[in-house]
């Protein structure tokens, strides 16, 4: 509980400094500047991630306090439809406390203004996040996010976002009788809530 506290603690730390680094670089880039983009062409995002657990977790019959968190990476291959869109295709991975997953996604990349060089940005991603190792439960991604996007060129920026993951987590459970007979083994996704920050470059 108190590395849970601490880590919602460093999150908003740097939460606080991204709004102000990125408010600094709004002031250099945002008023003047307007950068040209290709109508359509091909664009890759990779973004470094820090997700922490919120809520409960509810498993069988139990409910317990979700203090889980994870760092991962992840890289997004696609094409720029047009200044308001992107969609894309998405591999990462991800570590938790006890178990590691390969996330596999579809992306939506929304941008709101034209031709600036600081855009905010709507995303949404959703798929498959598999397990890695025999004690590693895969499951359901969806993954909605909001940030910035500031260009340093045409075909280079850097960005942050942040959003709430929803994270499906298949576990397995053996029960065994009063006497400490085996009873049978069941399987279950749970559903797990994160609070993520993502920061990463745009090719």
């Amino acid at each position: 509980m108190l590395n849970h506290k601490r880590s919602c603690s460093d999150l908003i730390h740097v939460v606080i400094f991204l709004n102000l680094f990125l408010a600094f670089n709004c002031s250099l880039f945002g008023q003047t500047t307007t950068l040209p983009e290709s109508k359509s062409r091909f664009i890759n995002i990779t973004e470094v991630s820090y997700s922490m657990g919120v809520g409960n977790v509810q498993l069988y019959t139990l409910e317990f306090e979700n203090d889980d968190e994870s760092f991962g990476f992840q890289t997004i291959n696609g094409s720029l439809i047009n200044e308001h869109l992107s969609l894309g295709i998405g591999l990462g991975y991800e570590k938790y406390n006890h178990i590691q997953q390969l996330p596999l996604f579809l992306e939506a990349r929304c941008y709101l203004t034209k031709n600036k060089s600081v855009k905010p940005v709507f995303v949404g991603d959703f798929g498959y996040a598999f397990g890695l190792g025999s004690e590693s439960g895969g499951g359901i991604l969806l993954h909605p996010q909001v940030g910035l996007k500031v260009a340093v060129s045409e075909k280079v920026a850097y960005g942050v976002t942040v959003g709430l993951k929803f994270q499906q987590i298949e576990t397995t459970r053996t029960f065994y009788d009063e006497w400490g007979n085996y009873a049978g083994t069941y399987h279950e996704g749970v559903y797990y809530d994160f609070l993520s920050i993502k920061m990463g470059c745009y090719f």
